[in-house]
C-alpha cells in the first residue's frame, strides 16, 4: 500500500506543467516585433508593430512596467476607412502606457491614465475634425462634440486594461499561471465574448491553448444588447422589444474560437507567441493572426 502511494505521488509530481512567471527587475527591457494579417468582410490588412516593456520602478507589491508601442506599419491607406479600422493602434502609438504589476507579473492597473486618456483624446479631437472637414455631411446626423464623446466613451482603464493585457499578443498575459496538460479554464476576451479553454503541455517551456466560445442565450442576448447601447444608443429600446424573437429564429449569434502556442524564454518572458482569433457575429467574420517574437 505504501508502494501504491509513493508510485501516485510520484506521478503526480512529474505531470507535465509550466509556470508562467517572468522575472523582472528595475532596468529590465523587452523588445517584441509582431506581425499581423487581419481578414474581414472588408479587406484584408497586413500590420508590423514593435512593443518596448520597461521595467521602471519597484513597488511594495511588484513593479511598474511601461508598455510603448514605439513602432506601427500597416497595409491601411490614409483613408478615413482604414484610420476607422486601427483607431485603438492609432490612439496608442508613442504612449506610454504605466502598468503596476503584483510579484508575479500579473497586470491590475494603469498607473498614469490620466495621462493615457489625455493623449487619446487629442487624437480623437484631431480624427473627429479630419472627418467633418472631408465629409460635411456628417454634421447633418451628429455634432463634433457627440461624435468625441461616442469615440471617447470606450477609453476607459477597464476597456485598456482588457483590450492591452486581455489577448495572448501581451507577454503578461498568462502571467502567475501554472500550466498543466489537460487544464480547463474559463476567461472574458478582449471582444467581451465569454470562452471556455483547455490548454496542452508541448514542452518544458512551451504549451498550446484552444478556447471556444461559451456563452448561453442568456450570455448572447446581454452581449448584443451591451454592443447596441455602445452603437446604436438611440435604437436600444426598440431593439430590446424585438431580441428575443430574433433569438429564437437564430438571427443572433455568435461563433469565437482563439488557438495560441507560447513558447517561455528561460527567464519566464514569452519568447515566442503564435495566436490565431476567429470570431463570427451575425455573419461579420474577423480572423486575427499575429506572430509575436522576442528580440
Amino acid at each position: 500500500m505504501i508502494l501504491v502511494s509513493l508510485v501516485l505521488m510520484m506521478g503526480l509530481g512529474m505531470q507535465a506543467q509550466v509556470r508562467v512567471l517572468p522575472k523582472m527587475s528595475v532596468g529590465d527591457k523587452f523588445v517584441y516585433d509582431c506581425a499581423t494579417d487581419t481578414k474581414n468582410t472588408q479587406k484584408p490588412l497586413t500590420a508590423k508593430s514593435t512593443m518596448e516593456f520597461y521595467v521602471s520602478q519597484k513597488t511594495g507589491d511588484g513593479y511598474i512596467v511601461d508598455m510603448t508601442m514605439t513602432e506601427m506599419t500597416s497595409s491601411a491607406g490614409d483613408d478615413l476607412m482604414s484610420i476607422m479600422m486601427n483607431i485603438t493602434e492609432g490612439m496608442l502609438k508613442g504612449v506610454k502606457i504605466q502598468m503596476a504589476v503584483n510579484a508575479k507579473g500579473q497586470p491590475h492597473k494603469i498607473v498614469n491614465f490620466g495621462e493615457v486618456r489625455q493623449k487619446c483624446a487629442n487624437y480623437i479631437e484631431s480624427l473627429v475634425d479630419r472627418i467633418f472637414t472631408e465629409n460635411p455631411q456628417v454634421a447633418n446626423v451628429m455634432t463634433k462634440e457627440a461624435m468625441k464623446e461616442q469615440c471617447m466613451s470606450s477609453v476607459t482603464e477597464e476597456v485598456l486594461m482588457k483590450g492591452i493585457v486581455g489577448t495572448p499578443t501581451n507577454p503578461l498575459f498568462l502571467s502567475g499561471k501554472t500550466i498543466t496538460d489537460g487544464m480547463e479554464d474559463t476567461y472574458v476576451n478582449a471582444q467581451d465574448i465569454k470562452m471556455k479553454r483547455s490548454f496542452k503541455v508541448l514542452g518544458a517551456n512551451k504549451f498550446s491553448s484552444h478556447a471556444e466560445c461559451n456563452m448561453s442565450k442568456e450570455d448572447l442576448k446581454a452581449f448584443i444588447i451591451q454592443k447596441v447601447a455602445e452603437a446604436q444608443p438611440d435604437k436600444l429600446e426598440t431593439f430590446k422589444s424585438g431580441v428575443d424573437a430574433l433569438l429564437e429564429s437564430g438571427s443572433l449569434y455568435i461563433d469565437a474560437s482563439e488557438n495560441s502556442t507560447i513558447e517561455l524564454n528561460a527567464n519566464g518572458w514569452p519568447k515566442v507567441v503564435d495566436y490565431t482569433n476567429h470570431t463570427n457575429i451575425m455573419g461579420q467574420e474577423i480572423t486575427v493572426s499575429c506572430v509575436e517574437t522576442l528580440r
